[in-house]
């Protein structure tokens, strides 16, 4: 599961509440007593870093347990990751599961169940560019085809909203290589190739869903032809590479 890193507006609630005001108390001078000095308070006991499981089990696995502040810590000690930089206990496979977590503004957390279906690498994109001599009586859409020395990377994937209230979820898609260089989607790829073919879906991804649907996406990066693909980095567009969901090719 991806850890999330809480920064609660509770936080400066309960530090606001411990501030109160002077007005209307009786200064030491003012009722002639002799002000006493406040012992040094002990330095706090330095806390041990609860693991991933021990943080579940503390917090619950998908929010906070308001009574107890450790909660609002990070949630357990960071993943270590193999040699590739791949977060080890954060890496599926294509055709798994995996849960990413979102918040509202109210700060409710929203709940998505994606999985990446297909990996593929192609030489021609069927009805992923814009025609440029689309007249209103012709195809709207044309194949794609690379640079030369280029071919596609073609991933798909699905998104299932288990929020229980209607909401969506925009994420994106790098890829890692072999020698571990991230490569991300640019130009045609990001601004035709990836919403065309995700909007010819019946239920395209990132509208909004309501419970319990599914929707599906694609997306599009043109690679250099023979390039090792290793992973795919999924993030959310609105929080970036803060949030990291690795899926594993190779």
């Amino acid at each position: 599961m991806k850890r999330i890193s809480l920064a609660i507006s509770v936080i400066a609630a309960f530090s606001l509440a411990g501030c109160g005001s002077s007005q209307g108390q009786e200064t030491p001078a003012e009722t002639g007593t002799q002000s006493q000095a406040t012992p040094a308070a002990e330095p706090a006991a330095e806390t041990t870093p609860l693991s991933q499981e021990e943080w579940i089990e503390l917090c619950g696995e998908d929010g906070t347990d308001p009574e107890n502040e450790r909660c609002f810590e990070d949630m357990g000690e960071e993943a270590e990751s193999d040699e590739m930089g791949i977060p080890a206990d954060e890496v599926v496979k294509i055709g798994d599961e995996f849960r990413i977590n979102t918040f509202d503004d109210d700060n409710t957390i929203c709940h998505w169940d994606v999985k990446v279906t297909n990996f593929e690498t192609v030489d021609i994109l069927k009805g992923a560019a814009d025609n440029p001599d689309y007249d209103g009586g012709n195809d709207l859409y044309i194949d794609a085809t690379p640079k030369d020395g280029n071919e596609f990377v073609h991933i798909t994937y699905e998104q299932t909203n288990r929020s229980g209230v209607p909401d969506s979820l925009d994420i994106e898609a790098q890829l890692q290589f072999g020698d571990g260089e991230i490569f991300a989607p640019l130009e045609d790829d990001y601004d035709f190739y990836t919403p065309n073919l995700t909007g010819a879906h019946d239920k395209p991804a990132g509208e909004t869903q309501n419970n319990e649907t599914t929707a599906m996406g694609d997306w599009v990066i043109e690679v250099p032809k023979g390039s090792e693909v290793k992973a795919i980095v999924i993030t959310n567009i609105y929080i970036g590479d803060t949030e990291e969901y690795w899926v594993e090719v190779a």
